[in-house]
């Protein structure tokens, strides 16, 4: 995933909309990522990939809750490599 300071959204915003259109694009602020941005087609097949994710945290089966926390635990130690 490619990263631009939040700077870059007023500075070269071109910049990052053609990085999008080839792939998620991080934005971050104090060096650290706090928004994505990609394209609607990519956020659609998200959405469309796995529809157990939309679980509300009570309903959701244990074994679930512990993908997810896998899953954010990557997460963060991608974004702080």
């Amino acid at each position: 995933m490619i990263n631009f300071p939040q700077t870059a959204i007023t500075r070269n915003p071109g910049d990052i909309f053609e990085a999008a259109r080839r792939g998620p694009v991080a934005i971050a602020r104090h060096e650290r990522s706090t928004f994505v941005i990609m394209t609607y087609g990519r956020l659609e097949r998200l959405d469309r990939l796995d529809s157990r994710w939309r679980h509300f945290i009570e309903e959701a089966p244990p074994e679930l809750i512990d993908e997810a926390e896998a899953a954010l635990n990557r997460f963060e130690a991608e974004g702080d490599a």
